[in-house]
């Protein structure tokens, strides 16, 4: 009887001189084979501003050839490749979003605190942190049992009752994992999964994949904090799935300890190099007379106002600085350090100098709009509902107010605090009938 084997994993470590050569080579890679074999191709990327780079490099380049067209592969970061492995476990369960699993931990901590007095004070950054440490034992592949054991076996020599300090690590670690076990227990019994949860059962079975080739176009966790984890790497090494596995990365990284670590994880896996080491970059001084190549600017926005004006200034039309009728010769990158408080400032900066923009960076969270309403009911809490408090929340259009089955409109609420000032209500939003009835006992006695 003859037994069919499945087909080994190809694995390649791709080499590039540099991220010049890098870049042509994930364009090689997108674009190789045919449309079919492009569809079934995913590649992980740092961010959404990396995805739109290699977009944008893929058709100007594939457009400069003289190609009508070209078949995108599917350009995910970590996160995304996460949700792409979820859709493909059979009867997957709802995948936990961060909110909820750090609501889990919470409820863990406090219930491990009740059979064990808590060593810290659990305040949200610290579940939040917990959390993340939950996720990195896990992703370097290691079970909440192995961390407490390992950590058990280290500290029994050295607990002796005047060192207070190994006292207090044995009784953190001791919670940590009480709560991490707790946590678990929680997850499997909600009917839900998390990303663990996703890998475990991909490994456990056999499974469909909506694509047969990944491109790995970012460095493992240790040196690059938005890269892939070990668990990632052999999580893709043992997905029967998967018939191909590409690993790009330069040669400063590779040197730089990335091949030992990726051996341990792939091993085996093939070495290939690409392209050539780009000419050095050519040092261009500023003549006397020519234009400055240094700006120093008052502020940040004083600084995009330059940049605006150097865009117009390269633009075509009748005026250099002003008219809608100017256009724009090519695309200009704008690239800072930081996203605050650029991101803020570019919207009102380019409208008012008429360029176009497009940004890759999403707003910080207190731009969104449930942020925003969280902050008004955490103000009105926070004070009581003083009347600036009570007045800003009922305004919100993100919420809705009704009495006897009326809804409460703006001109309700005006109304509400020109009666509140005019009583001088300065307090809580419980004393507001007080003051409103002593404001009608003085019209009373006025009329008396």
């Amino acid at each position: 009887m003859n037994t069919i084997r499945p087909t080994p994993q190809a694995r390649r470590l791709v080499r590039t001189a540099d991220l010049a050569a890098f870049r042509d080579a994930l364009v090689w890679l997108a674009t190789d084979g045919d449309p079919a074999a492009a569809r079934r191709r995913v590649i992980v990327l740092p961010n959404h501003g990396a995805v739109e780079l290699l977009r944008r490099t893929i058709e100007d380049r594939v457009f400069a050839s003289g190609r009508a067209g070209v078949v995108l592969p599917d350009c995910v970061t970590r996160d995304e490749l996460v949700l792409r492995l979820h859709g493909a476990v059979t009867d997957a369960p709802p995948l936990l979003a961060r909110v909820a699993r750090e609501v889990l931990v919470e409820r863990a901590a406090r219930l491990a605190a009740l059979h064990a007095a808590s060593p810290m004070h659990l305040r949200p950054g610290l579940v939040a942190a917990m959390l993340d440490f939950y996720d990195e034992l896990r992703r370097r592949g290691r079970t909440v049992r192995r961390f407490g054991d390992v950590l058990d076996e280290e500290l029994a020599g050295y607990q002796d009752a005047d060192d207070r300090g190994t006292v207090e690590l044995a009784r953190q670690t001791a919670f940590l994992r009480a709560t991490f076990e707790e946590y678990e227990r929680a997850v499997s019994s909600s009917g839900v999964v998390d990303e663990h949860g996703v890998r475990d059962r991909l490994l456990a079975g056999a499974h469909t994949l909506a694509f047969d080739h990944v491109v790995a176009a970012v460095a493992d966790h240790p040196s690059d904090p938005r890269g892939l984890w070990p668990a990632d790497f052999d999580l893709l090494g043992r997905l029967s799935a998967l018939a191909r596995l590409d690993i790009v990365v330069t040669d400063e990284a590779h040197d730089a300890g990335f091949r030992d670590r990726i051996d341990r994880e792939l091993p085996g896996i093939e070495t290939m190099t690409h392209g050539r080491p780009s000419p050095p970059p050519a040092l261009v001084t500023a003549r006397r007379g020519t234009a400055v190549l240094c700006r120093m600017s008052r502020d940040r926005e004083e600084e995009l106002r330059d940049v605006a004006r150097a865009i117009r200034a390269q633009s075509r039309g009748p005026d250099a600085l002003t008219g809608p009728e100017r256009t724009l010769v090519e695309r200009t990158a704008i690239v800072y350090q930081r996203p605050l408080p650029y991101v803020y400032l570019v919207q009102a900066v380019l409208d008012d100098a008429g360029v176009p923009y497009r940004m890759f960076d999403a707003l910080p969270l207190a731009a969104e709009p449930y942020a925003a309403l969280l902050d008004l009911v955490l103000a009105f809490a926070r004070t009581g509902g003083t009347r600036e408090a009570s007045s800003a929340l009922l305004r919100s259009p993100l919420l809705r107010f009704s009495v006897d089955g009326a809804r409460v409109g703006l001109r309700d609420v005006a109304a509400l605090e020109a009666a509140l000032v005019a009583q001088r209500a300065t307090g809580e939003a419980d004393t507001y009938g007080v003051a409103m009835g002593r404001g009608d006992r003085v019209r009373r006695s006025d009329r008396g």
